[in-house]
């Protein structure tokens, strides 16, 4: 990498920082691009120079938050399902424990951007990871239903597309509802995801 594109990153990288202390500590509508270029120490041209939008910095954040746990988001390998549990993803508790650790980010996500539940094209890197994830859990279901462990009469495309509307439902509902306790979210999901996986054993 050259000194100039050294030096690009760092600078993006610094107006991400500013961005993130200042989303969390006044919020995303208090905080102007203003506010951003002088906690950066940078000009409003350079500023936009990286980011077309306030709300892209958010969005990158995201992103950024996304690459950092990646492994547990994508790793497959390590824990295989079975039973009516191989139409959920694995290390579900620790997916949840970090949606938790991080509510008022996805809150803020949730709230002005499309991101969260909805790939963005600028972002190719997270429609590609929605992808991929969505390919594995329907190799995984389609395995269980090969072993007779889940039901044939809906397909395991089916199945996934169920979980996937599930999933958005229960988390964008615990980010909305301000009076949810810390570990409610596990409470919540694995409720549904019971009653879920238990529609899904084969008759």
């Amino acid at each position: 990498m050259g000194l100039r594109e050294k030096k690009k990153q760092l600078r993006r990288q610094a107006i991400l920082d500013a961005a993130d202390r200042l989303f969390h500590s006044r919020g995303y509508k208090k905080t102007r691009v203003s506010d951003i270029v002088t906690a950066a120490n940078i000009s409003q041209k350079t500023f936009f120079n990286y980011f077309p939008r306030k709300e892209a910095v958010l969005e990158s954040l995201m992103v950024v938050w996304f690459q950092h746990n990646e492994s547990i988001f994508s790793n497959w390998e390590v824990e295989v399902l079975s039973g009516t549990r191989a139409a959920l993803p694995p290390h579900l508790d620790r997916r949840l424990e970090l949606i938790e650790r991080d509510r008022d980010l996805l809150q803020m996500v949730m709230r002005h951007t499309r991101l969260l539940f909805q790939a963005s094209p600028n972002h190719p890197e997270i429609e590609s990871a929605f992808k991929k994830n969505f390919e594995q859990r329907r190799q995984q279901v389609q395995l269980a239903q090969e072993r007779g462990e889940l039901r044939t009469d809906i397909s395991a495309q089916e199945i996934c597309q169920l979980y996937d509307g599930l999933r958005t439902t229960v988390v964008h509902s615990w980010l909305k509802d301000e009076g949810c306790k810390s570990g409610e979210l596990r409470k919540l999901y694995h409720h549904a995801m019971q009653i879920f996986t238990q529609g899904l054993s084969p008759e």
